[in-house]
């Protein structure tokens, strides 16, 4: 689903805002261009947006212009992700259509409250779809319970195909980012709470069958539907409240990270990961870390980096995070190298060189001057048979910082390896 372009006014307020709170362990909505969401989830998949910039009191606009709010109490707020609404007892933003999608779907928001129980119940409805008091209501609901971070999914008042919570309260006074998400499936282990950490979930759970019932009620933030007025109501802050008809993935971390050590230099190469544009890389002279940051959000395209400048004989650790759309993944593999003077690359002492001649299908010719230990990973990469192969060029630079051929496996026909003493 298509949505307008932001403006560049709430661009310029989310970098402001982004830089003022980056060393507070908070962090707003992901902004690539012109785009909103996070990890794989993008302004194609989002249903409804409300970002509370809005400066009429009363009334709420969605981001794709579709569904707007009426609001009956709320006052807005200034917080780390810009504007927010803070809810009181009783307090609601009011729809006039349901917008969470029936199965699929993921939803995220950020919240701030200190409250373990409102003031009439100890549950509170931060977003809704749904009566609980009603036996013919479907839909969904996501809030606290005791301060704990609820997300439910009924298809009746007595039937509930999710029923999952965290273990820890967040009712602590402390800002933090929620996404809730479902692929809409009883596959095992498909519905997850992700809370402030977007790579590894909080909570994981299984749906116990399918959603089967379009939601019976209309969307409401800050308090559910039912007789009873202020019941179930939410007492705190909201901001940046988001909903998308997609199953939300953080990026799969990098594979196959290899550590070449040279003189003063260690040479990184990793595996692609499916849509993923950017790579950070990270460094410790200790195995199992702490890892500190060589080269930060960076798009790596080549997905391969040269660390320089190092101490010879020291044994360097890395691993690389994949990033896509402000979510970072878990670590890759750690990979070692240790840099040598006069070292010709990892695992081969005795000094030899060889010229690798190869020549492609298309009957041009390549010639590289290159190490054994070259040699050696370039057979082993060429075993596999698959993808392509990086080598760096050191000779003619001229004006470039670097220069490369990337060799692809299907378009070689043959190559010769002329091995000889440096």
């Amino acid at each position: 689903m298509r949505i307008e372009k932001i403006s560049r006014k709430l661009i310029a307020v989310i970098v402001l805002t982004m830089a003022i709170f980056a060393n507070l362990g908070v962090s707003a909505y992901a902004v690539e261009g012109d785009t909103v969401g996070i990890g794989n989830l993008t302004k194609d998949d989002i249903i409804a947006g409300w970002y509370f910039d809005d400066e009429n009191g009363s009334v709420v606009k969605d981001v794709t212009g579709k569904y707007n709010g009426t609001c009956n109490g709320t006052n807005i707020v200034d917080t780390p992700y810009g504007k927010g609404r803070s809810f009181k007892c009783g307090d609601s933003i009011d729809f006039a259509n349901a917008i969470i999608p029936k199965g699929e779907k993921s939803i995220r928001f950020k919240f701030k409250s200190d409250n373990i129980e409102s003031s009439y119940s100890v549950v509170q409805t931060i977003i809704c779809n749904t009566n609980m008091s009603s036996k013919g209501s479907y839909g969904t609901e996501v809030g606290l319970y005791r301060g704990r971070i609820f997300f439910n999914i009924r298809n009746s008042k007595e039937t509930k195909i999710i029923d999952s919570y965290t273990d820890e309260v967040y009712a602590d006074n402390k800002w933090h980012d929620v996404l809730v998400t479902w692929d809409g499936t009883i596959n095992e282990s498909k519905v997850k709470i992700y809370v402030d950490d977007m790579k590894i979930p909080k909570k994981i759970s299984t749906a116990k069958s399918l959603e089967i019932h379009q939601p019976s009620n209309d969307f409401r933030i800050g308090k559910q539907w039912n007789e009873f007025e202020n019941h179930r109501s939410f007492e705190g802050e909201l901001a940046q409240i988001e909903i998308y008809d997609e199953y939300y993935m953080p990026p799969s971390p990098s594979t196959n990270l290899v550590a070449t050590g040279e003189d003063a230099k260690v040479i990184l190469e990793w595996d692609k990961v499916d849509n993923v544009k950017s790579y950070e890389v990270l460094r410790s002279t200790t195995s199992g870390g702490p890892y500190n940051t060589v080269l930060g959000i960076v798009y790596k395209p080549e997905r391969s980096y040269i660390d320089e400048h190092l101490d010879n004989g020291t044994t360097y650790y890395y691993v690389i995070r994949a990033i896509q759309n402000g979510v970072k993944s878990i670590n890759s593999n750690e990979a070692s190298a240790t840099p040598t003077s006069g070292h010709t690359g990892g695992g081969e002492t005795n000094g030899n060189k060889a010229l690798l001649k190869i020549i492609m299908l298309n009957g041009r010719e390549n010639e590289y001057d290159i190490t054994m230990t070259q040699v050696k990973k370039f057979l082993d990469w060429y075993e596999n048979g698959k993808g392509y192969y990086v080598i760096e060029k050191n000779h003619n630079m001229g004006p470039f910082v670097i220069r490369k051929d990337y060799l692809a496996f299907d378009k070689i026909m043959q190559f010769e390896i002329m091995e000889y003493k440096k």
